[in-house]
């Protein structure tokens, strides 16, 4: 199975200062600080529209890279993290389907694995078998403190959506793991003491773990010239782990600074950074381990492999 391509980003958003966001951040001078001073963060960007629009604005540059005959069936994934942002009882996700033309399709949201649910997702897909067009949709709003920002990070509103299933042209799925932490499903800040401190002695060691087991899983069929793109959320410890496996050098980072950590979206927005990028420019044969971790705990990897349509 083949992304053939990711679309990021809508036009009414934009980066926006630690120390200019809204209640909905519930920011304090002291807590910017720790924000830019540990982890790097200057801004998030905020979208003005409300979450329908804000998707439609990836959802529909996505259906037009189908081509028309091929749009008559396929499967629309929205993957989010917040079970309470949307009202399941106006089944609004298939009245966004229908007002895009995607009555037709199979739909379905993805959520319990948090923000490793887009690669959670292509886990899923990628070993589905299906011969139809995919689309997968990520973004969600930013609108309380609760969803806003997390002791590690904060959540920007920034849209992305992948198409898979069109041509021959793109990033080849080649492998993907999924390892879940069971023990860990309450969120952090709801822990008890013990076991929270049972989570931050167990979290990095996990973390590295798994990217050790990824990369050992991905090893035969993985070649010398693998980057590895994580997430865009608690960047000393993700930094830490893989320096620590001696793979520093392999490491390409989205623009955690500007962007802050973008839910589901992180690993399509990175991916197609990194595409675009002048210092590791995208090539046939390239090869990328996208890298997500969600609350749950949910840790997922993909190695994907760049490859044009034949001639």
């Amino acid at each position: 199975m083949i992304i053939n391509n990711i679309v990021a980003g809508c036009p009414n958003s934009c980066p926006v200062p630690l120390d200019a966001l809204d209640d909905s951040y519930g920011l304090n001078k002291g807590s910017v600080a720790v924000y830019n001073r540990f982890y790097g963060l200057q801004q998030v960007v905020r979208c003005e529209d409300e979450l329908p629009q804000m998707l439609s604005s990836v959802l529909t540059r996505a259906i037009e890279q189908i081509p028309q005959p091929l749009r008559g069936s396929g499967q629309l994934i929205y993957c989010k993290t917040q079970t309470h942002n949307t009202f399941c009882d106006e089944r609004w996700l298939s009245t966004f389907a229908r007002d895009h033309g995607l009555s037709s399709w199979e739909i379905y949201s993805w959520a319990m694995t948090n923000c490793a649910s887009a690669l959670a997702a292509l886990h899923y897909v990628a070993t589905s078998q299906a011969g139809e067009p995919i689309i997968i949709v990520t973004g969600e709003k930013a609108f309380h403190p609760g969803i806003s920002r997390l002791s590690v990070g904060l959540l920007s509103e920034a849209p992305a959506a992948a198409v898979l299933n069109v041509n021959d042209c793109g990033w080849r799925i080649l492998k993907t793991r999924v390892r879940h932490l069971g023990q860990f499903y309450q969120n952090p800040e709801n822990m008890d003491a013990a076991q929270k401190k049972e989570f931050q002695a167990l979290y990095a060691t996990s973390l590295q773990s798994f990217i050790k087991e990824s990369l050992c899983a991905f090893k035969e069929i993985s070649n010398d010239t693998f980057v590895i793109i994580p997430h865009n959320l608690n960047i000393p410890v993700t930094r830490s782990a893989i320096r620590n496996l001696g793979h520093e050098e392999r490491v390409f980072y989205g623009d955690v600074s500007n962007q802050g950590h973008a839910y589901c979206s992180d690993a399509f927005m990175n991916l197609d950074m990194f595409e675009t990028s002048e210092s590791k420019p995208a090539h046939t044969g390239q090869q990328v381990v996208l890298l997500t971790a969600g609350m749950g705990v949910t840790f997922a990897s993909c190695l994907l492999e760049r490859v044009a349509a034949a001639r």
